[in-house]
């Protein structure tokens, strides 16, 4: 905190904490000790705003899948993703005072009406994966 602090950053004012496109790329271990440090610094009123892959424990066995997005993005896919089993990030929110919500990415899409179109194939479809988004407030402490 001391790093935060140091560049004006004041624990008991609300704050709004942004992890996207983060952990469908860290260890399980890390991304519980991301949501414990968020909680941390947070007041009453703080909101979190993240992005996970619904069927991140599925991707270690897709080969097809890793395939196609290595394809497309030129990377290695297997190397990028941490595919270890976790719990959903609202069963580690909700009982520490964190009200969730959660939409899956067609949703969002179509509440902002935008276009879906792969740019690789020229399809209707997901961008990726199965992409959740999820928003939580700190309701109580």
């Amino acid at each position: 905190m001391g790093a935060l602090t140091a560049v004006g950053f004041l624990p008991a004012v609300p704050t709004v904490w942004v992890a996207e496109g983060l952990l469908g790329y860290l260890p399980a271990a890390a991304e519980e000790h991301l949501l414990r440090r968020i909680h941390q610094l947070s007041a009453v009123g703080s909101r979190l705003a993240l992005d996970r892959f619904a069927a991140l424990d599925r991707l270690a066995s897709d080969t097809a899948t890793l395939e196609r997005l290595s394809r497309r993005s030129g990377v290695e896919a297997r190397s990028l993703f941490n595919t270890e089993p976790r719990p959903h990030p609202a069963q580690w929110l909700y009982p520490n005072g964190w009200t969730v919500r959660e939409d899956d990415d067609t949703e969002i899409a179509g509440r902002y009406d935008r276009d879906l179109t792969d740019p690789f194939t020229g399809q209707t479809t997901r961008p990726w994966l199965d992409t959740r988004f999820l928003t939580a407030e700190l309701s109580r402490r």
